[in-house]
């Protein structure tokens, strides 16, 4: 691709975040991990019988894109995939780290990304409407069925429900 160019769909993200090796989400998310861990000592210093969930982001962007849909262009969608992966690995380490628990909503949410149709996403695209239930939404973020899950499976991990 030739510098400066705009392609008809658009110009690849990663190029604008990576320049001479250096990723700037990765080191954002490298940023963040003192501060989640200084979130995590500042409740149980608060509340030192507390148990502590630290609940993962959804799997909310698949392997490959669907532009159209969600209007990534495909070598985009396995890179922003990966930073989603690297915040919840970070997220992991952190809970391992200040003895918190990890609540994995990840793993069970695949399949379920904003690629996917109405009803089956539990993360909705760009548009910022969802059909389930019909209303506003924010983009990239989960819709109903997908704060269900999250709340069942924070649920489960402190053993109140099936």
């Amino acid at each position: 691709m030739i510098p400066g160019m705009v392609l008809p769909l658009g110009t690849p993200c990663k190029s604008q975040w990576v320049s001479g090796g250096i990723d700037r989400i990765s080191q954002r998310i490298a940023l963040a991990e003192p501060k989640v861990a200084a979130a995590i000592d500042g409740i149980k210093a608060r509340s030192p019988h507390a148990t502590v969930l630290l609940v993962n982001y959804l799997a909310g962007l698949p392997e490959v894109g669907c532009w159209l849909y969600v209007p990534i262009l495909n070598e985009d969608m396995p890179w922003l995939r990966e930073k989603l992966v690297e915040l919840n690995r970070m997220l992991a380490r952190v809970a391992r780290a200040k003895g918190a628990r990890l609540v994995d909503t990840f793993s069970g949410s695949q399949g379920h990304d904003a690629c996917k149709l109405p009803g089956t996403n539990w993360i909705e695209g760009l548009l910022p409407v969802s059909t389930t239930p019909l209303g506003l939404m924010v983009p990239f973020h989960p819709n109903q069925l997908g704060a269900n899950y999250q709340a069942g499976t924070v649920l489960r991990a402190l053993g109140v429900g099936g």
